[in-house]
């Protein structure tokens, strides 16, 4: 289903357009393909992770 439609047989790729998923992939393929929207993913991600960590310890340090 991730892989491009336009390398397989034309048959395939006309039977390929009905299924409403390929849409939504298409979407998703074309959001990811920009490096703006994967460096935010990747920026927020890390922003999260710190935050969870010095929370963690901050409860650890004030039950001990």
């Amino acid at each position: 289903m991730l892989l491009p439609m336009s390398n397989g047989p034309q048959w395939l790729y006309w039977l390929s357009r009905v299924n409403p998923l390929a849409h939504v992939v298409d979407a998703e393929r074309s959001i990811f393909s920009t490096g703006s929207v994967l460096l935010g993913l990747i920026s927020a991600s890390a922003l999260v992770l710190v935050g969870v960590l010095y929370g963690v310890r901050t409860f650890h340090r004030r039950s001990a």
